[in-house]
């Protein structure tokens, strides 16, 4: 009798102490992002480059508030960077950094970071950021970032084919309408 209680009290404890166990439920990965003149995904010009903001529009991804050269905003998926949002000190958003080939360019399918850059010809000018060229269209709102130094002026942005793509960066406001073109453009890089 007394193994039968214990049996009981056993058979008690595990039906209402523990909850059912039930196989954990898929998550989709995100979806790659895609950035457009007009929006980077589903973040637009106007949306406030603010924390409370930024995870309202990227459901699925962490966003966290860092320090960098003030504050940024880097978005992460499942523990890696994609992508950084810089703010302007009114909490728009200047521009983004991205650092992952998840994330795509509409009409450029081979502009992505990490890849060989082979379109020269879509490019018209280069501003040196951080000692870096940084090539755009005058007018566009994407700009592809390069791991080599910066000089003076270069008639040609031919010597970019080749290279691989560090970040590219969307802006909600047009490349080079503010950039002085000749005294910031990068010499071709020596070897």
């Amino acid at each position: 009798m007394v193994e039968g209680m214990k049996w009981l009290v056993l058979s008690f404890v595990l039906a209402c102490g523990a909850p059912a166990m039930r196989d954990p439920v898929p998550v989709a990965d995100p979806p790659a992002l895609t950035i457009t003149a007009s929006a980077f995904g589903p973040i637009r010009p106007d949306t406030p480059a603010t924390l409370v903001a930024l995870r309202a529009v990227l459901a699925g991804y962490e966003v966290r508030p860092t320090q960098q050269n003030g504050l940024e905003y880097q978005v992460f998926e499942r523990d890696r960077r994609v992508f950084t949002v810089v703010p302007t000190s009114d909490a728009a958003i200047f521009n983004i950094h991205v650092a992952s080939p998840r994330i795509a360019v509409a009409g450029h399918d081979r502009w992505r970071v990490g890849a060989k850059f082979a379109d020269w010809q879509a490019l018209t000018q280069c501003a040196c950021w951080g000692g870096k060229p940084v090539c755009f269209r005058v007018g566009d709102h994407v700009a592809l970032a390069f791991d080599r130094k910066c000089g003076g002026l270069r008639r040609t942005l031919r010597w970019l084919e080749g290279l691989p793509i560090e970040h590219t960066i969307w802006s909600p406001k047009p490349f080079g309408e503010d950039e002085p073109r000749a005294a910031e453009e990068p010499d071709e890089p020596e070897d």
